[in-house]
C-alpha cells in the first residue's frame, strides 16, 4: 500500500519514497478505517485473513499483524 501526505493547495507526495507504506497478505481486496481514525484493517482475499494497521500522525502505517482463517471467498469488510 502506498500512503500520501496532501499538500495545503491539495498536491500529493508520497510518503516514502519508494511508495510502500506497508505490505499485506496477497490479494488485499477491501479496507476500512476505524470510527476514531486510528487503525486501518485490509481484507486479504488470496490469503483468507484481515490485516490491521496504526495510522501514525504522519499518515504512516505501523503494522500490527494479521488473523488468518477467512473461508474461501470472503468479501466485504467493515470496521468499527
Amino acid at each position: 500500500m502506498s500512503a500520501f501526505r496532501i499538500g495545503q493547495d491539495g498536491s500529493l507526495t508520497l510518503l516514502h519514497a519508494d511508495g510502500v507504506a506497508a505490505t499485506t497478505a496477497a490479494g488485499p481486496i477491501d479496507m476500512d478505517v476505524s470510527v476514531n481514525g486510528r487503525f486501518l484493517y485490509t481484507l486479504n482475499a488470496g490469503a483468507g485473513s484481515i490485516s490491521a494497521f496504526r495510522i501514525e500522525a504522519d499518515g504512516g502505517l505501523d503494522a500490527l499483524g494479521a488473523t488468518p482463517g477467512l473461508p474461501a471467498g470472503a468479501n466485504g469488510l467493515a470496521a468499527r
